[in-house]
């Protein structure tokens, strides 16, 4: 399904329009939840919420478009999703692995950060918040220099390529309306702080030794 600009003005005026919404929520939920089986429908689903999202500020009128309602959820949803991708393990068939999939990855990442910006202070600062943590162990990890359970660091190694994946399709797209563009500069230091961090960590080559 397309949305035009002027299409979704429209659309937010058609009655049954906040049911629609959210079961397309409801359903973009569960297919993130099923990564396994819902990769295709996942790619279609982002690229819908995209086109949303993108519509918002040439919505006319004061029908209530609910995006700000579901889409945070879309965006924390995805995020989790691709860490329980992580934690499940790929021990028979590593072509399942989404991060190993480049085609798919791409897809998704095309997509995905349009939702990021919508809410960029509140989407950034999930990531941050989840990031945070396993950045922090991973570096203790390295100052230890201690011999590491080597299924637990390539969990810990692939959750961050996930993160890292995320924040580079982020700061590649234009910067949205929706924010301040001092703001959303100092989100996008902050987000590359934190990859910066990672690099710094990572070019030690503790963790290879």
């Amino acid at each position: 399904m397309v949305f035009s600009f002027l299409q979704l003005s429209e659309l937010v005026n058609v009655e049954g329009y906040s049911d629609w919404i959210r079961l397309v929520a409801e359903f973009t939920l569960k297919s993130l939840q099923s990564w396994q089986w819902a990769s295709s429908s996942v790619y279609y689903l982002l690229g819908l919420w995209s086109r949303l999202v993108t519509s918002v500020p040439y919505l006319k009128g004061d029908a209530p478009s609910l995006l700000d309602e579901f889409v945070p959820k879309i965006t924390e949803g995805f995020i989790t999703s691709r860490f329980d991708s992580v934690q499940a393990g790929f021990p028979d068939d590593l072509s399942e692995n989404p991060l190993d999939n480049v085609e798919l990855l791409q897809d998704h990442l095309d997509c995905f950060p349009y939702l990021c910006r919508f809410q960029y202070e509140s989407s950034s600062m999930f990531i941050i918040n989840i990031m945070e943590p396993i950045l922090q162990i991973y570096t203790e990890r390295a100052q230890v220099k201690t011999g590491d359970n080597n299924v637990e660091l390539s969990v810990i190694e692939a959750k961050l390529a996930w993160v890292v994946h995320i924040i580079a399709a982020i700061l590649k797209i234009k910067q949205s309306t929706g924010c301040s563009s001092d703001t959303q500069e100092v989100v996008d230091a902050e987000l590359s702080a934190r990859v910066l961090r990672l690099i710094n960590v990572t070019d030690s080559g503790l963790h290879s030794k």
